[in-house]
C-alpha cells in the first residue's frame, strides 16, 4: 500500500519533468520539430512537424468544433492540400510550391460532385477557370491571365445553352454584353464601359420582341423607355 501511495505521488511530478518538445525554436530562430497551435478555447487549431523552418510530414487544420478543415502534406517543397466540408466529403484537392498554389485545382461539393477546376501559377490563376452543374454539365468558363479574367466569359443553362456572353478585361466586363432566353433568343443586350453600365441597354421577352429600354451613364441610370403595346 505505502509503495502503491508513493507511486501516485510520483506521477504528477514524472510529468512535469517530462521535457516539452512541443513549439520549440533552434538559437537562429526557426521552427523544430512538433508543433501544435489551439484556437483561445483550447480546441487544436493545427498540428505539424517543422525541420529548419519548412514544413515537413502532414499538417492537420481542425474548425473551433473539432472538425478537421484540411491536411497538407509537405514532400521538400510541394504541399499536396487536401480540404474537406463539415460532413466529411472532400471539398477541394491541390498542390503548393513553396506555399504558392501551382498546377489544376478541383473542387466538389458535399455531395462528392465536381463543382469547378482551375489552374494556377505562382498564386494566380491562369487559363480557364470551370464551373460545373450537379449534373456534370459545364455552368460557366472564365479566361484567366495572371489572376485577373480577361478574354470571353460565357454561361450555359444547365441542358447546355447559351446563357451569358461578355469580354472581360482585368476583371471586368467591357463593352457589349449578351444574355439570352432558354430558347436561343437575346434577353438583354447591354454595354459596360470603365467597368459600369453606359449607354442603351435593351430587354426583350422570349419571343425576340422589345419590352423596354434602359439608358445609363457611368453606371447611374438616367431614364426608362417601355415599348408601347402595339
Amino acid at each position: 500500500m505505502r509503495s502503491h501511495f508513493l507511486l501516485i505521488l510520483l506521477f504528477p511530478l514524472i510529468g512535469l519533468a517530462q521535457p516539452d518538445n512541443i513549439n520549440k525554436v533552434d538559437e537562429k530562430g526557426r521552427k523544430q520539430g512538433a508543433w501544435k497551435k489551439s484556437y483561445p478555447s483550447g480546441v487544436v487549431r493545427y498540428t505539424g512537424q517543422f525541420k529548419d523552418d519548412k514544413p515537413i510530414g502532414t499538417f492537420q487544420y481542425f474548425s473551433e468544433f473539432g472538425k478537421k478543415t484540411s491536411e497538407i502534406s509537405y514532400k521538400q517543397d510541394t504541399g499536396f492540400a487536401t480540404f474537406f466540408h463539415v460532413n466529411g466529403e472532400v471539398m477541394g484537392k491541390g498542390i503548393y510550391i513553396n506555399r504558392a498554389k501551382q498546377g489544376t485545382w478541383m473542387y466538389w461539393d458535399n455531395n462528392g460532385i465536381l463543382s469547378s477546376e482551375e489552374e494556377y501559377k505562382n498564386d494566380k490563376l491562369i487559363n480557364t477557370r470551370k464551373v460545373y452543374y450537379a449534373g456534370g454539365g459545364i455552368a460557366r468558363t472564365e479566361p484567366y491571365q495572371d489572376g485577373l479574367i480577361n478574354g470571353k466569359v460565357q454561361e450555359f443553362f444547365e441542358e447546355g445553352q447559351l446563357k451569358y456572353e461578355a469580354n472581360y478585361i482585368d476583371g471586368n466586363p467591357d463593352s457589349t454584353v449578351n444574355y439570352f432566353h432558354p430558347n436561343g433568343n437575346k434577353r438583354i443586350v447591354g454595354r459596360y464601359k470603365d467597368a459600369v453600365r453606359h449607354g442603351k441597354w435593351i430587354y426583350y421577352d422570349e419571343n425576340a420582341k422589345i419590352t423596354h429600354w434602359e439608358f445609363y451613364k457611368l453606371g447611374e441610370l438616367i431614364k426608362t423607355i417601355k415599348r408601347e403595346e402595339d
